[in-house]
């Protein structure tokens, strides 16, 4: 997850993947070279920016968010 510490919809994500146990990686955009580059190079607008396999998921949604995940294989279907 591209992300900033000050956005809302950031911690949103953040309480999600923890509440359903799912295992993430996050780069601040504005603290992180690595978070500001992948995030130039994407040429997205905003955050948090929300990356499943190929898929580049803009903003908070929880259905959609679940929904990659579930499709990449990395949660069950239970959850």
């Amino acid at each position: 997850m591209l992300s900033a510490s000050w956005c809302g919809y950031c911690a949103q994500a953040r309480r999600l993947f923890v509440t359903h146990a799912i295992e993430y990686c996050e780069f601040d955009i504005e603290t992180s070279r690595q978070g500001a580059a992948r995030y130039r190079a994407i040429g997205n607008r905003g955050v948090p920016v929300i990356l499943v396999g190929r898929r580049i998921l803009q903003g908070y949604a929880e259905a959609p968010i679940l929904a990659a995940i579930r499709a990449e294989g990395l949660m069950s279907r239970a959850q």
